[in-house]
């Protein structure tokens, strides 16, 4: 009867696990192995040079990147300060998803094996950053679908889809650019969804549909839609020091919050 217990609680994890796109960080909730051959035999020696890679790259981008800074700062003002050591982790994922935010642990995941170069972390992290603004301010429940939706579209807005990149979609012009915008942010939050909750594409856009306009229209904290090779971003973090949620410390450099 034991044995049927276990395995029946086995069993659930196991869909908890999938169901909520964790089965994408393998890492994630397993117990560390220490042994030599547990090192030997997960190829950590080659994982190391990547961790340590993707975690000067966050580094790198907390301190320089506006808008990372700017949602951090947001955060902090809400009262849901981040921490570097706490609140980021770079892990091995699966080759589908470059990050993720763990809302049990209030954690940005970083994917090392997908982001090896300088850059690479920037977009994911403001992604991540906007999820975690939304369950601190928000109060969003990702395990609710509308909530995850409407968060995704926040993200691909924000993070992913500039009108530009948005022109050089098929069938696009001035005329409908907008449009096309707007249908650049439900497909890519629709793949978010489908990554975090195994759901068709049909199903995604569905829900996404039934709060597309409330959420497409929420910008905050960063205010703006930001143009790909712009001062958007700068634009926005100047605005933010401006409005007074932004703050450099004592002794700072003022160009950082």
């Amino acid at each position: 009867m034991a044995d049927s217990t276990d395995s029946t609680k086995k069993q659930e994890n196991q869909e908890w696990y999938r169901d909520f796109g964790y089965d994408m960080c393998p890492e994630r909730r397993k117990a560390p192995k220490h042994g030599f051959w547990d090192v030997v035999k997960e190829r950590k020696f080659f994982k190391l040079n990547n961790t340590v890679t993707c975690e000067r790259n966050v580094v790198r981008a907390i301190k320089e990147n506006p808008v990372v800074k700017l949602l951090i700062a947001a955060l902090k003002e809400a009262g849901c300060p981040v921490d570097l050591r706490r609140n980021f982790a770079c892990e091995t994922c699966e080759s589908s998803v470059t990050g993720g935010y763990d809302q049990e642990l209030n954690q940005i995941v970083v994917c090392h094996n997908q982001l090896k170069s300088r850059s690479n972390p920037d977009v994911t992290l403001v992604h991540e950053l906007i999820h975690m603004y939304d369950h601190c301010v928000g109060e969003v429940n990702f395990k609710n679908i509308e909530h995850l939706a409407c968060s995704e579209i926040r993200a691909a807005n924000i993070a992913h889809c500039s009108f530009l990149s948005s022109f050089f979609l098929a069938q696009s012009s001035f005329f409908n650019i907008k449009k096309t915008h707007q249908e650049c942010v439900k497909f890519k939050a629709a793949q978010s969804m489908m990554l975090a909750r195994d759901i068709s594409l049909e199903d995604a856009l569905s829900i996404i549909s039934k709060v597309f306009d409330k959420c497409y229209n929420d910008l905050e904290p960063v205010g703006r839609r930001l143009r790909r090779n712009s001062l958007d971003a700068q634009l926005a973090y100047n605005e933010a020091i401006h409005l007074g949620f932004c703050k450099p410390l004592p002794g700072d450099n003022p160009d950082y919050c």
